[in-house]
């Protein structure tokens, strides 16, 4: 109700879409810094690089299971995930190659328990600090789902496959983490051409 009667009187009450994603160096930079820090027990690289390729918020991917792998379809189980009406669903969620074998390489030799076992909180202020140790500006960790949900439009996934990874319900929700570009549009064009 409080939304509709600012929107009436033409009051934006939308946040504005972040189109920043982060560098392969950027990226390369922070978890090197973090994994470099004595005492440091997180495997930064395994967790923004399955952040990147998974397109999972940073509390989804610390709650993943061992045990709801889904070996046979290369997926995961993901219960209580965020949907854009606010509602929990849980969802069984691809995992592209290069996922999988981050999930593989996290979890070897444990049968059960959390894959990444680590509090979100945590992961998060490691990659802050690093972020401004290295003096990288304006870069969230939720920037590599935009960057993991970029990538697969960029390989030339459907709406609706792309969905199936970023549980998006719709197109309006799911193209605020779309950062495609000129360069992309030629790719996909000169790709289609052949």
């Amino acid at each position: 109700n409080a939304r509709a009667s600012l929107s009436a009187q033409r009051i934006n009450t939308r946040s504005n879409s972040r189109t920043r994603l982060p560098s392969p160096d950027e990226l390369e930079r922070i978890t090197e810094h973090v994994e470099a820090r004595p005492k440091n027990t997180l495997p930064m690289r395994d967790i923004v690089e399955f952040a990147c390729t998974s397109a999972m918020r940073l509390g989804e991917i610390c709650r993943i299971q061992i045990q709801d792998i889904d070996h046979a379809q290369r997926a995961v189980m993901v219960w209580n995930k965020k949907s854009p009406r606010m509602a929990r669903v849980d969802q069984l969620v691809p995992l592209i190659p290069d996922a999988y074998n981050i999930v593989l390489r996290a979890s070897q030799g444990r049968s059960e328990g959390p894959i990444f076992p680590y509090k979100p909180d945590t992961v998060g202020a490691a990659w802050q600090r690093a972020c401004k140790a290295l003096g990288i500006i304006d870069l969230h960790l939720h920037d590599c789902r935009h960057l993991g949900i970029t990538n697969l439009f960029r390989r030339g996934l459907a709406i609706q496959n792309v969905a199936q990874v970023s549980g998006h319900a719709d197109w309006k929700h799911l193209k605020r983490y779309t950062n495609l570009n000129a360069r992309d549009f030629h790719n996909a064009f000169n790709e289609a051409s052949k």
